[in-house]
């Protein structure tokens, strides 16, 4: 009988599946120093599980600035809630994430609204497209994480190496600013499915609460200019936070 041997023969080509093993393809120094740092900066504070704090944000916009109060709540994974105020204190809007749903709530306007969290971003309320989970990353000292397919180090400035990040077809899709010797990021730059730039975080100055190392001051960036200016006046470490914290209620009536 001829079965016996033609099995065989699969088994001996890679088995009745078909596969064939490939050799793989070396990783260069270069790739592995920056898949850890791409992992360190993205898992960076992993014992900071929830996080609140107080501070300013300033808006220019064609010209334009002006200065609200921000508050802030969040935790792992991934939810936030802020509210912007002005300057005396009055609530303008409120904004959540509970890691469903995206909540907005108008004080002034006695809005409201609720929608599935994918795909929303705050440039209505920000004037930059940044989503939720970008400024919790942000709050927390980490970069966002981004998938990805390529990498590769631009090094036209040994003072200020730069890590991009591509799809498989080669656009880029974020571009990380270290300082000279790795050790904090100096910028993040988010790009679109176009490979035109989204917006810009650029870290301007850090802070050191209890063992974590978040930010003092940001700023976020868009490509025509329009800028966030974020200060961090106080920041608490892992506070209690209920779950029911990061969704919203619609106003009452009357």
């Amino acid at each position: 009988m001829l079965l016996l041997p033609v099995l065989s023969m699969m088994v001996a080509c890679g088995g009745l599946t078909g596969r064939v093993d490939r050799p793989s393809v070396p990783v260069s120094p270069g790739e592995i120093e920056a898949r850890r740092l791409l992992a360190t900066f993205t898992q960076n504070n992993p014992e900071l599980k929830s996080f609140k704090g107080t501070g300013k944000l300033r808006f220019k916009h064609q010209g334009q600035a002006h200065t609200v109060k921000i508050l802030w709540i969040g935790a792992e994974p991934h939810r936030l809630r802020m509210m912007l105020q002005d300057l005396s204190g009055v609530p303008l809007v409120s904004l959540a994430d509970d890691g469903d749903w995206f909540y907005v709530r108008a004080h002034t306007e006695k809005n409201y609204f609720k929608k599935k969290r994918s795909g929303v971003n705050l440039k209505r309320y920000l004037t930059v497209p940044v989503r939720t989970a970008e400024i919790h990353a942000l709050l927390s000292g980490r970069i966002p994480a981004i998938a990805y397919r390529k990498l590769k180090w631009e090094t036209t400035d040994p003072w200020t190496p730069v890590l991009v990040l591509k799809t498989g077809y080669g656009k880029t899709i974020q571009r990380i600013h270290f300082n000279a010797d790795k050790t904090q990021i100096l910028r993040v730059e988010q790009y679109d499915g176009s490979g035109a730039m989204s917006f810009r975080l650029v870290f301007d100055a850090y802070q050191r609460i209890d063992e974590f190392q978040v930010p003092a001051n940001v700023r976020i960036v868009k490509s025509s200019g329009d800028t966030v200016f974020l200060k961090i006046d106080r920041y608490w470490t892992n506070p209690t936070v209920k779950p029911t914290v990061f969704t919203l209620a619609p106003p009452t009536k009357g």
